[in-house]
């Protein structure tokens, strides 16, 4: 444990005289960058762009130096236990280096926030890309030739196919909508109006399509049904009649012959 802890410490002081190079490098690529915006001269602007060249090539080294220091002290601390590790990283501020400085509340919160943004943008995108589907399988059945066999064999396939690539192409469109409005992050109470704000435009489109091919279709069904249903009522009963009525007549003439046959042979017989 006393080795690990005296190699942390010297590579720490590596670190820090990295951080230090690095530090005076940028400071000096912001002033050359301010020369570059100032200097009309192409001489001056040339002997300025190989410097800046330079010192991008040094800090490229710094970096990569850099990288292998932090891997040995990870890979120390990694032989360590818990308690001792998480007390090294720390103290050593591993993690403020690699840009993962956040306590476990703050993590809980951001997996916790992005968990209720997947929820939502997957529920949104699933329902309108449905609505896309059945739009353009509506669509498909004006273009359809019943007549044809052809078409009416390959009716099945066509349908699947289109309401196949609606679905995949409006479930894109309306997720890389939303990601790309929150991007730069939103609030958990915000987020339901944040994604149907991102989608509003999209979603007017497919609701007016939706009541003008697939709604108003099933509204004439439900219609043509209700009108169809009584007199068709009334047909069923009158042909019921009727069929009792004739079953009756047949079973009857059918018994009487039966009868006849029974008592022509008793008296045959006798």
């Amino acid at each position: 444990m006393r080795t690990i802890k005296n190699a942390n410490r010297r590579n720490e002081r590596t670190l820090l005289a990295l951080e230090n190079r690095e530090r005076k490098i940028e400071n000096a690529l912001d002033i050359l960058y301010n020369d570059m915006k100032l200097a009309v001269d192409m001489a001056d602007r040339m002997k300025i762009e190989t410097q800046i060249d330079k010192l991008h090539k040094n800090m490229d080294k710094i970096r990569r130096q850099k990288r292998t220091v932090l891997r040995r002290m990870r890979q120390m601390a990694d032989k360590i236990a818990l308690p001792d590790r998480d007390r090294l990283v720390r103290k050593t501020r591993i993690e403020h280096r690699v840009g993962l400085e956040e306590n476990t509340h703050i993590r809980r919160e951001i997996e916790h926030n992005q968990k209720l943004l997947l929820k939502e943008t997957q529920s949104l995108a699933h329902k309108y890309a449905k609505m896309a589907a059945e739009i353009a399988s509506e669509k498909l059945v004006k273009t359809i030739d019943h007549k044809k066999e052809g078409d009416i064999l390959k009716a099945k396939e066509k349908f699947r196919k289109v309401a196949k690539k609606a679905y995949n192409k409006y479930y894109k469109k309306i997720v890389e909508r939303i990601e790309e409005v929150t991007s730069e992050g939103v609030n958990n109470v915000d987020i339901k109006m944040v994604c149907r704000s991102a989608i509003d435009g999209l979603i007017r489109k497919l609701e007016h399509q939706y009541l003008t091919f697939v709604r108003s279709r099933n509204e004439a069904k439900k219609e043509a049904k209700k009108v169809l249903k009584k007199p068709l009522r009334k047909s069923m009963k009158t042909l019921s009649k009727k069929f009792k009525s004739t079953i009756t007549k047949k079973t009857e003439k059918q018994t009487k012959k039966e009868a006849s046959k029974v008592t022509d042979k008793i008296v045959s017989k006798k």
